[in-house]
């Protein structure tokens, strides 16, 4: 009976030992002199697996480097321009490889370290035998090494100019998605930060088209996290009271007039004209303190 609590100790100190190897840290901090020129622009999160041939053997510069590189690609699929990563924070926990390589190591070891002639009268195994299998299922596992999945996070900071990246080539950039994509990357760069804006109406004798327009552009206006959006409902009563829909036109003077309305600082209205595969939609953003167009697009679907 001691001899197997002696062993148990043994095996219950290794699988401590073994679960306590998961790494977790953090580097790449930015700091206040190299934050300087710099625009804090989103947070992105990457997920990988690495593999330590010794669970103490852990060199966390090169898993650092590694989601380094990957947080990087992410930044820049969603952005252009000169973007890095600061602020990384690395977590290690259990990956499922281990399934396979662990009791495979841990039980050759086991195998290796219980092979001790026995010298108890009895038949049963020595003291040597029960410390030599221990010790060897714990080496075992040691030298079978580790799998994590790491989980890194990291902000993405913008030097410059920058803008959302196209989508990429698994994306749909054709037709209507793709004349809307190209117009949202030019309205998020050309209008001020921090404004109130309100997508009034998309003119066009296909309802569906216009309320799938409106709700794609705000939807991105959102997601850049660069505005403040007029709230819908409220946009939903103004539009009733004024007696216009989202696919009927409006004139600018009318738009800026609404605008007002609804405390916003820009509203954007635009058309969808012509018919099969010769349609064009036209984005225009008009200042409601001076009406006039900060910026317009024009994009062919």
């Amino acid at each position: 009976m001691k001899n197997q609590r002696v062993f148990k100790l043994v095996v219950f100190l290794g699988l401590i030992i073994f679960f306590a190897s998961c790494v977790s840290f953090s580097g790449k901090q930015i700091d206040t002199s190299d934050s300087s020129g710099t625009e804090m622009l989103e947070t992105v999160t990457v997920q990988f697996t690495v593999y330590h041939p010794l669970h103490f053997v852990i060199s966390e510069r090169s898993i650092l480097e590694k989601a380094y590189n990957k947080l990087l690609a992410e930044a820049n699929k969603k952005y252009q321009g000169e973007m890095d990563v600061y602020n990384i924070n690395v977590k290690g926990s259990f990956s499922a490889w281990n399934l396979l390589t662990v009791p495979a190591g841990s039980f050759t070891g086991f195998l290796i370290g219980g092979n001790i002639p026995q010298s108890e009268p009895n038949g049963s195994m020595s003291v040597g035998q029960y410390i030599g299998a221990a010790s060897g299922l714990v080496l075992g596992s040691f030298l079978s090494g580790s799998f994590q999945k790491i989980t890194a996070t990291g902000d993405i900071v913008a030097r410059g100019e920058y803008r959302r990246a196209l989508p990429t080539a698994n994306s749909n950039n054709r037709g209507i998605e793709g004349a809307i994509n190209r117009t949202s990357i030019r309205i998020l760069n050309e209008l001020p930060r921090n404004s109130i804006v309100g997508v009034l109406n998309i003119s066009s004798n296909d309802t569906t088209n216009s309320e799938y327009v409106i709700s794609e552009l705000e939807y991105k206006l959102v997601e850049s996290h660069k505005f403040r959006m007029v709230d819908r409902q409220t946009l939903d009563i103004i539009r009733s009271e004024q007696n216009f829909q989202m696919s009927g036109e409006v004139s600018d003077e009318s738009a800026v007039s609404i605008g007002k309305m609804l405390g916003a600082n820009i509203v954007i209205t635009g058309s969808i004209t012509g018919s099969g595969s010769a349609q064009r939609l036209t984005i225009k953003a008009l200042d409601i303190t001076t009406a006039e167009i900060i910026t317009m697009t024009r994009e062919q679907f």
